[in-house]
């Protein structure tokens, strides 16, 4: 469970802060993986970045593509 995610679209400048979040979800074009199987931190991952599916606590998804939308920060 991730406490709170924060979410920017660069393009904007606008921010998008999500709470009680499951899981999120990191496509790469080498495949999807858990951001909890991720460093802290999962800025060395942008590069390789397709987009990241946001799954909250009641079900709910919401994808954002990349690199228009980068993750700011993570509370676990």
């Amino acid at each position: 469970m991730i406490h709170s995610l924060t979410i920017q679209n660069i393009n904007t400048g606008g921010t998008k802060v999500f709470s009680n979040v499951w899981t999120v979800m990191l496509n790469t074009a080498q495949g999807t993986s858990s951001i909890q199987s991720l460093p802290q931190s999962p800025k060395w991952l942008e590069a390789d970045l397709l987009s990241f599916t946001i799954i909250l606590e009641n079900g709910k998804l919401e994808t954002f593509p990349a690199p228009t939308w980068i993750i700011l920060h993570v509370d676990r």
